[in-house]
């Protein structure tokens, strides 16, 4: 009966829109450096040490200085070659404090992560930027990075970015070049907003069930109008769109295929089934061939 309860459940399937959807995990994994370098297994009973290159409970908030005085906190995708790098100097340091007597200090979170249940913004959702000079605009969210509760809008909150270091341009006696770049907006601060469709006004949204009690959607605190996720947000590493998915002959299980309920349970072990399917003598049966299993001891 709870197992029944539980499968016909709507699913939160917005827990799974994460920003790196569409990267492999095992490759962001390595970026971030959170992949262990060796595991120290078989301690007779006691739990597996891991070596990590970089420790997973470890962060270091990155800053950026700018010409202007400026000091502001920035928001990188792992795989981006800032972010990167800064790991790479992580692992760096604390493979140097294993070698020598100097302390590794993890670096703790002051700010933590928004939950899946509290995060309602995706890319392609059109906001309102709360802060800045361009406080009161609105604009599409390019992409969201959910580890620093932060989100970019093409066009908006920018900053002017020298592109290649003063002293190098210098040196070749070249006119220094910048760029606009934007600039992490944090939800958790409230420095930007949804977009309200029924009214054109910025709000705060949480996941509410579906009159039908089929599914959550996100819904307006202040209308209570429902604001549809864009298709944007639904994009993977292997397609744009879920309905344009193109399987592979004899590598994709069919869809249709792996939505069929096979399992058929059985009051069996999972060793007592093998011997059924396969026609093998129960275990603990004297005969020539399947002698009794012999006892076990423990030191």
């Amino acid at each position: 009966m709870l197992k029944t309860t539980i499968l016909s459940a709507p699913k939160r399937n917005y827990v799974n829109l994460d920003y790196a959807r569409h990267m492999p995990k095992d490759y962001v994994d390595r970026m971030k450096r959170h992949v262990p370098t060796k595991v120290y297994d078989n301690r007779f009973g006691a739990p597996p040490v891991h070596r990590w290159a970089v420790p997973p409970d470890d962060y270091k908030p990155l800053l950026k200085d700018f010409n202007d005085g400026s000091r502001i906190l920035q928001a990188k995708r792992i795989w981006e070659m800032e972010a990167f790098h800064e790991r790479l100097e992580r692992e760096r340091d604390h493979k140097s404090a294993l070698l020598s007597v100097k302390f590794f200090r993890k670096r703790r979170r002051l700010v933590p992560q928004m939950s899946a249940e509290h995060w309602t913004i995706f890319p392609g959702d059109q906001v309102e930027v709360m802060i800045g000079p361009d406080r009161g605009k609105k604009g599409v969210v390019s992409h969201v990075i959910k580890e620093e509760n932060a989100v970019f809008v093409e066009g908006l909150h920018k900053k002017l970015v020298e592109t290649v270091p003063e002293e190098v341009m210098k040196t070749y006696e070249l006119p220094q070049t910048a760029m606009f770049f934007e600039q992490p907006l944090f939800v958790h601060k409230g420095e930007v907003k949804l977009i309200d469709p029924n009214d054109n006004e910025s709000c705060f949204a949480k996941w509410m069930l579906n009159e039908d009690k089929t599914e959550y959607v996100r819904v307006s605190t202040r209308t209570g109008y429902q604001i549809p996720l864009p298709q944007a947000a639904k994009r993977t590493y292997e397609y744009s769109s879920p309905d344009n998915y193109i399987e592979v002959v004899g590598k994709d299980t069919p869809a249709d295929v792996a939505l069929l309920s096979t399992y058929e349970p059985k009051l069996s072990t999972f060793e007592e089934e093998i011997e059924q399917e396969m026609g093998l003598a129960k275990r603990g049966t004297k005969d020539e061939k399947n002698l009794e299993r012999p006892k076990t001891f423990w030191y």
